[in-house]
């Protein structure tokens, strides 16, 4: 089934309470195409109004508010803009909305509404939108396609007994759309893909492929994307990154590979991050990340490094 055919009004049967993914991931930035403003555009004006209004509905549920109705009705206007646009289906309007209509299925799939569906509707519609941007030689729109491919992909590995296929199209799309932000020297862009590789990389350790060198994959990149997002100041961005950094060096550590030596990149890693979500008010973030810094600092008291002054920190943290 054509993504831009898929039913409309089906039924919202549950909605699950999603886990932060803000923290896990960095979304990208949804296509806004626009018009000549010529007399023939009048439809393109119509559709690019309806494209917007469908991008506000998503930030609407980025934010929390009322997501999974807000996502349908963005899902609905983003169908109705491709109607209007049906005669320009080479276009690279087109291929806007539907990158944009292939990430609100993903977002979809993320709050438990028709999960798998919604995930094969995403996967068809960014691959259709990666199509048209590379036939008109645009870079941008391909970049951020491949950025919502890599995430769906990767989406569609969770559940699947062999992931490795998702997870190396998943590899493959992200390091794509990088490589061509690194080109249009777009760095927060960049940013953003690397970082979303190197959650690809760990999800490939944590189902047994090649574990050790995906994850030192991961610390590279994800350091990467640390080092541009404190040139850029993106401080949010750059604490997400610093706790999937500590994530990796943890999973590392957990595997027997340089044990002290990851854990006190953990630590550190956590450490950073807990700052930074402190100063920003972030208190759900910081939540999540103390949990993880005080299983560090146990792990390290455990291993004999640096005993009292571990303890004394887990006192302050309340973790002993």
């Amino acid at each position: 089934m054509s993504p831009s055919r898929a039913i409309v009004g089906f039924v919202l049967w549950t909605v699950l309470v999603a886990t932060d993914e803000a923290i896990s991931h960095d979304c990208g930035t949804s296509a806004r195409p626009t018009t000549d403003g010529g007399a023939e555009g009048s439809t393109e004006v119509l559709a690019a109004t309806k494209n917007n209004l469908g991008i506000m509905l998503q930030k609407d549920a980025e934010r929390g508010i009322d997501p999974a109705n807000n996502l349908q009705r963005a899902m609905t206007l983003f169908q109705e803009a491709l109607v209007l646009l049906n005669d320009k289906q080479d276009s690279t309007m087109y291929a806007g909305v539907l990158t944009n209509l292939g990430i609100t299925y993903r977002m979809l799939s993320e709050w438990g509404v028709e999960s798998r569906a919604n995930l094969e509707y995403s996967g068809s519609a960014l691959q259709e939108a990666a199509a048209i941007h590379q036939r008109q030689g645009n870079s941008a729109g391909l970049a951020t396609a491949m950025n919502g491919l890599g995430l769906t992909y990767r989406m569609l590995a969770e559940d699947e007994p062999d992931p490795v296929e998702h997870l190396k199209k998943s590899e493959h799309a992200l390091r794509i759309a990088a490589e061509l932000w690194r080109r249009l020297e777009n760095e927060r862009s960049r940013a953003g893909a690397l970082n979303n590789l190197g959650i690809t990389y760990q999800v490939m350790a944590q189902r047994d492929i090649d574990p050790e060198e995906n994850l030192r994959r991961s610390i590279e990149v994800i350091r990467d994307a640390i080092r541009l997002r404190k040139q850029q100041q993106a401080w949010l961005s750059y604490g997400r990154a610093q706790n999937n950094l500590g994530t990796a060096h943890r999973m590392l550590a957990e595997r027997g590979i340089q044990k002290p030596t990851n854990l006190e990149s953990a630590r550190a890693a956590f450490e950073e991050a807990l700052r930074v979500f402190g100063e920003l008010g972030r208190r759900s973030y910081e939540a999540g990340v103390k949990a993880e810094l005080i299983k560090i600092l146990q792990a390290l008291v455990e291993s004999g490094v640096s005993p009292d002054q571990h303890h004394a920190r887990l006192k302050e943290l309340g973790g002993s």
